[in-house]
Protein backbone atom coordinates (compact mmCIF):
# COMPACT_ATOMS: atom_id res chain seq x y z
CA UNK A 1 0.00 0.00 0.00
CA UNK A 2 1.42 3.57 -1.18
CA UNK A 3 0.29 7.12 -0.39
CA UNK A 4 -0.36 9.29 -2.64
CA UNK A 5 -2.76 12.82 -3.77
CA UNK A 6 -5.71 11.94 -5.72
CA UNK A 7 -8.15 15.46 -6.44
CA UNK A 8 -11.42 13.94 -5.56
CA UNK A 9 -12.46 16.10 -8.35
CA UNK A 10 -11.00 14.21 -10.89
CA UNK A 11 -12.06 11.46 -9.37
CA UNK A 12 -15.65 11.90 -9.64
CA UNK A 13 -16.27 14.88 -12.26
CA UNK A 14 -13.72 16.49 -14.34
CA UNK A 15 -11.41 14.47 -17.28
CA UNK A 16 -11.91 12.70 -20.04
CA UNK A 17 -10.10 9.15 -18.53
CA UNK A 18 -13.12 9.37 -16.55
CA UNK A 19 -15.93 8.69 -19.43
CA UNK A 20 -14.15 4.74 -19.55
CA UNK A 21 -14.73 3.20 -16.01
CA UNK A 22 -17.82 2.54 -13.07
CA UNK A 23 -17.30 5.28 -10.66
CA UNK A 24 -17.97 3.92 -7.20
CA UNK A 25 -18.00 6.59 -3.98
CA UNK A 26 -18.66 5.53 -0.57
CA UNK A 27 -18.76 6.63 2.99
CA UNK A 28 -19.25 4.35 5.85
CA UNK A 29 -20.22 6.42 8.99
CA UNK A 30 -20.02 4.80 12.31
CA UNK A 31 -21.74 6.06 15.54
CA UNK A 32 -19.62 8.68 16.56
CA UNK A 33 -19.27 10.44 13.31
CA UNK A 34 -15.92 8.95 12.29
CA UNK A 35 -16.11 6.85 9.52
CA UNK A 36 -14.30 6.23 6.11
CA UNK A 37 -14.83 8.04 2.56
CA UNK A 38 -13.43 5.51 -0.72
CA UNK A 39 -13.67 6.66 -4.09
CA UNK A 40 -13.40 3.24 -6.43
CA UNK A 41 -12.82 2.91 -10.13
CA UNK A 42 -13.68 -0.07 -11.89
CA UNK A 43 -12.29 -1.08 -15.22
CA UNK A 44 -13.84 -3.43 -17.61
CA UNK A 45 -11.42 -5.39 -20.27
CA UNK A 46 -13.84 -3.06 -22.85
CA UNK A 47 -12.59 -0.17 -20.54
CA UNK A 48 -8.92 -1.01 -20.68
CA UNK A 49 -8.98 -1.24 -24.40
CA UNK A 50 -10.38 1.95 -24.59
CA UNK A 51 -7.51 3.81 -22.21
CA UNK A 52 -4.92 1.90 -24.91
CA UNK A 53 -6.27 3.88 -27.32
CA UNK A 54 -4.78 7.03 -25.58
CA UNK A 55 -1.78 4.95 -24.62
CA UNK A 56 -2.88 4.65 -20.87
CA UNK A 57 -2.70 2.12 -17.97
CA UNK A 58 -5.08 1.81 -15.39
CA UNK A 59 -2.30 2.27 -13.00
CA UNK A 60 -1.57 5.43 -14.77
CA UNK A 61 -5.12 6.52 -14.39
CA UNK A 62 -5.49 5.89 -10.39
CA UNK A 63 -2.22 7.87 -10.16
CA UNK A 64 -2.50 10.86 -12.18
CA UNK A 65 -3.25 14.17 -10.58
CA UNK A 66 -4.09 16.78 -12.97
CA UNK A 67 -5.25 19.22 -10.07
CA UNK A 68 -8.69 20.32 -8.88
CA UNK A 69 -10.83 22.15 -6.70
CA UNK A 70 -9.96 19.49 -4.01
CA UNK A 71 -7.58 16.80 -2.89
CA UNK A 72 -7.77 13.98 -0.89
CA UNK A 73 -4.52 13.87 2.27
CA UNK A 74 -1.06 13.23 1.36
CA UNK A 75 -1.92 9.67 3.58
CA UNK A 76 -4.99 8.65 1.15
CA UNK A 77 -4.62 5.07 0.67
CA UNK A 78 -4.15 3.56 -2.66
CA UNK A 79 -5.05 0.00 -3.99
CA UNK A 80 -5.49 -2.08 -7.40
CA UNK A 81 -8.34 -4.78 -6.53
CA UNK A 82 -8.82 -7.86 -9.63
CA UNK A 83 -12.54 -8.33 -9.21
CA UNK A 84 -13.53 -11.04 -11.87
CA UNK A 85 -12.93 -9.39 -14.94
CA UNK A 86 -12.66 -5.68 -13.66
CA UNK A 87 -9.73 -4.09 -12.30
CA UNK A 88 -10.70 -1.64 -9.13
CA UNK A 89 -8.71 1.25 -8.33
CA UNK A 90 -9.55 1.97 -4.62
CA UNK A 91 -8.94 5.15 -2.75
CA UNK A 92 -9.81 5.50 0.81
CA UNK A 93 -9.18 8.13 3.73
CA UNK A 94 -10.37 8.16 7.34
CA UNK A 95 -12.15 10.97 8.72
CA UNK A 96 -12.46 11.87 12.27
CA UNK A 97 -15.84 13.95 12.19
CA UNK A 98 -18.70 14.40 10.32
CA UNK A 99 -17.02 18.01 9.69
CA UNK A 100 -14.25 16.53 8.10
CA UNK A 101 -16.24 14.54 5.53
CA UNK A 102 -18.09 17.59 5.00
CA UNK A 103 -14.45 19.38 4.15
CA UNK A 104 -13.73 16.53 1.74
CA UNK A 105 -16.82 17.35 -0.40
CA UNK A 106 -16.14 21.38 -0.17
CA UNK A 107 -15.63 23.23 -3.28
CA UNK A 108 -16.05 20.32 -5.28
CA UNK A 109 -17.90 21.11 -8.41
CA UNK A 110 -21.22 19.18 -8.64
CA UNK A 111 -21.63 18.63 -4.95
CA UNK A 112 -23.46 20.46 -2.51
CA UNK A 113 -23.70 19.39 1.32
CA UNK A 114 -26.87 20.42 2.79
CA UNK A 115 -26.26 18.86 5.75
CA UNK A 116 -24.20 15.81 7.40
CA UNK A 117 -24.76 15.52 10.79
CA UNK A 118 -25.53 13.70 14.48
CA UNK A 119 -28.16 15.81 16.47
CA UNK A 120 -30.08 14.54 19.24
CA UNK A 121 -29.51 10.65 18.63
CA UNK A 122 -30.74 11.73 14.66
CA UNK A 123 -28.03 10.92 11.77
CA UNK A 124 -29.17 13.18 9.14
CA UNK A 125 -27.69 13.19 5.40
CA UNK A 126 -28.89 15.54 2.69
CA UNK A 127 -26.48 16.18 -0.47
CA UNK A 128 -27.32 17.20 -4.08
CA UNK A 129 -25.51 15.77 -6.71
CA UNK A 130 -25.64 17.74 -9.84
CA UNK A 131 -24.55 16.51 -13.67
CA UNK A 132 -26.13 18.28 -15.71
CA UNK A 133 -23.03 20.12 -16.19
CA UNK A 134 -20.64 17.14 -16.75
CA UNK A 135 -19.45 17.17 -20.46
CA UNK A 136 -16.91 15.57 -22.18
CA UNK A 137 -14.24 18.08 -22.33
CA UNK A 138 -12.51 17.21 -25.62
CA UNK A 139 -16.72 16.44 -26.96
CA UNK A 140 -15.43 12.76 -27.97
CA UNK A 141 -17.32 10.04 -28.57
CA UNK A 142 -17.05 7.85 -25.62
CA UNK A 143 -19.09 5.86 -23.26
CA UNK A 144 -20.77 7.33 -20.35
CA UNK A 145 -19.54 7.09 -16.78
CA UNK A 146 -21.40 5.47 -14.37
CA UNK A 147 -21.70 6.75 -10.90
CA UNK A 148 -22.55 4.87 -7.81
CA UNK A 149 -22.81 6.66 -4.88
CA UNK A 150 -23.24 4.48 -1.81
CA UNK A 151 -23.47 5.08 1.87
CA UNK A 152 -23.54 3.39 4.98
CA UNK A 153 -25.72 4.98 8.15
CA UNK A 154 -25.16 4.44 11.59
CA UNK A 155 -27.70 2.84 13.88
CA UNK A 156 -31.34 2.06 12.94
CA UNK A 157 -32.02 3.25 9.12
CA UNK A 158 -35.31 5.50 9.15
CA UNK A 159 -36.28 7.49 5.55
CA UNK A 160 -34.33 7.74 2.17
CA UNK A 161 -34.96 7.61 -0.84
CA UNK A 162 -32.15 5.34 -1.49
CA UNK A 163 -32.37 3.19 -5.17
CA UNK A 164 -31.52 0.19 -3.27
CA UNK A 165 -31.29 -0.77 0.31
CA UNK A 166 -28.86 -3.70 2.02
CA UNK A 167 -29.36 -3.29 5.52
CA UNK A 168 -27.70 -0.17 6.82
CA UNK A 169 -26.35 0.65 3.12
CA UNK A 170 -27.63 2.66 0.94
CA UNK A 171 -27.05 3.25 -2.55
CA UNK A 172 -27.89 5.89 -5.33
CA UNK A 173 -27.70 5.06 -8.91
CA UNK A 174 -26.90 8.42 -10.83
CA UNK A 175 -27.44 9.05 -14.57
CA UNK A 176 -25.25 11.38 -16.68
CA UNK A 177 -27.08 14.55 -16.95
CA UNK A 178 -28.96 14.30 -13.67
CA UNK A 179 -29.42 16.31 -10.86
CA UNK A 180 -30.43 14.39 -7.87
CA UNK A 181 -30.85 14.88 -3.84
CA UNK A 182 -29.11 12.59 -2.28
CA UNK A 183 -31.52 12.27 1.92
CA UNK A 184 -31.54 9.55 4.76
CA UNK A 185 -31.77 9.01 7.79
CA UNK A 186 -31.32 7.07 11.05
CA UNK A 187 -31.80 6.75 14.75
CA UNK A 188 -28.54 6.45 16.47
CA UNK A 189 -27.93 4.24 19.79
CA UNK A 190 -26.50 6.47 22.70
CA UNK A 191 -23.69 5.18 25.21
CA UNK A 192 -24.90 2.25 27.00
CA UNK A 193 -26.34 2.98 30.64
CA UNK A 194 -23.65 2.42 33.61
CA UNK A 195 -24.92 0.36 36.32
CA UNK A 196 -26.50 -2.87 36.96
CA UNK A 197 -28.93 -4.08 34.43
CA UNK A 198 -32.44 -4.63 35.72
CA UNK A 199 -34.18 -6.34 32.57
CA UNK A 200 -35.82 -2.86 31.28
CA UNK A 201 -37.53 -2.30 34.22
CA UNK A 202 -38.20 1.74 35.11
CA UNK A 203 -37.60 3.62 38.66
CA UNK A 204 -41.51 3.11 39.29
CA UNK A 205 -41.52 -0.45 38.63
CA UNK A 206 -38.57 -0.99 40.60
CA UNK A 207 -39.90 0.91 43.57
CA UNK A 208 -42.90 -0.83 43.94
CA UNK A 209 -41.13 -4.12 43.96
CA UNK A 210 -39.26 -2.78 46.48
CA UNK A 211 -42.03 -1.96 48.34
CA UNK A 212 -43.90 -5.12 48.06
CA UNK A 213 -40.67 -6.93 49.23
CA UNK A 214 -40.68 -4.92 52.18
CA UNK A 215 -44.01 -5.71 53.00
CA UNK A 216 -43.41 -9.35 52.72
CA UNK A 217 -40.50 -8.76 54.66
CA UNK A 218 -42.57 -7.66 57.48
CA UNK A 219 -45.24 -9.64 57.40
CA UNK A 220 -42.63 -12.28 58.33
CA UNK A 221 -41.27 -10.55 61.26
CA UNK A 222 -44.88 -10.25 62.51
CA UNK A 223 -45.72 -14.06 61.98
CA UNK A 224 -42.30 -14.93 63.12
CA UNK A 225 -43.04 -13.05 66.48
CA UNK A 226 -46.85 -14.12 66.73
CA UNK A 227 -45.35 -17.68 66.88
CA UNK A 228 -42.14 -17.29 69.28
CA UNK A 229 -45.09 -15.64 71.05
CA UNK A 230 -47.75 -18.45 71.25
CA UNK A 231 -44.80 -20.92 71.66
CA UNK A 232 -43.30 -19.14 74.89
CA UNK A 233 -46.64 -18.25 76.18
CA UNK A 234 -47.53 -22.47 75.79
CA UNK A 235 -45.06 -23.63 77.99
Amino acid sequence: MRSIRTPLTLLVFSSVILTACTLRVATDVNPDGSGELSVEMGFSPDDRELLDNFNLTVEQVCTQNTGGNLSLPPDAAQNLEQRGEEIWCVNSVPFSDLVQLQGYFANVDGITVNQIEIADGQFVYDVEIDLTRNRNPLDLDLPETELIWALTVPGSLGGTNADQIEDNTLTWFVEPGEFINLRAESSVSGPPPIGPDFGGLGVVELIIIGVGLACLCLLGLIAGGAALWLAVRRR
